[in-house]
């Protein structure tokens, strides 16, 4: 009846942002969890979580508009940075290709051929670089392939299963301590 009441001011701090970031990315995590998905969401910037892509710029015009040409300016210059991004981010994977499964692995840490085709396809310019850069990662020695589980390949980093090996180890450890 009274209105919204006065502005709350702290809300402009960066660090109650983050915060609020920080308790989005647990539920949703949670939720993920509940509805039985492995895929995991993090709040923290590429640089935080050391994956050494470049973030992708969000443009809003589907692939269809955005080759169309008939688009306003500022749109075609966030497509021409974005195109530069997946360019740059396509010779940092092809460089390295364990930062591609690094990276991927930290929003799901087993994934099939079709997730690391898409995860790929978003990170790269064109054809010509993502058959490369698709080439590169499945054949890195980082790539560790885990079996199939239902009716599909699925695939891990070695340095996930070196992390959950190093878990293990820690769970064993404090269990003979109780």
């Amino acid at each position: 009846e009274s209105g919204f009441g006065p502005k709350e001011r702290r809300w402009n701090g960066k660090s109650v942002l983050l915060e609020w970031r920080c308790a989005w990315a647990e539920r949703v995590n949670e939720h993920l969890a509940l509805a039985g998905h492995a895929t995991r969401v993090d709040h923290r910037t590429l640089a935080a979580q050391q994956i050494e892509l470049t973030p992708e710029r969000r443009i809003g015009v589907g692939r269809a508009r955005a080759g169309s040409g008939a688009l306003p300016v500022h749109l075609e210059e966030r497509i021409l940075e974005q195109q530069r991004i997946a360019k740059a981010n396509g010779e940092t994977i092809l460089e390295d290709p364990a930062v591609a499964l690094r990276a991927l692995t930290r929003q799901r840490p087993a994934f099939t051929h079709p997730e690391l085709v898409q995860y790929l396809r978003a990170r790269t310019q064109n054809a010509v670089e993502f058959d490369a850069v698709l080439t590169a990662v499945s054949q890195s020695s980082e790539l560790v392939a885990l079996g199939s589980a239902g009716g599909q390949d699925r695939f891990t980093s070695r340095d996930m299963i070196e992390a959950e090996k190093s878990l293990q180890r820690r769970a064993a450890a404090m269990a003979s301590r109780r």
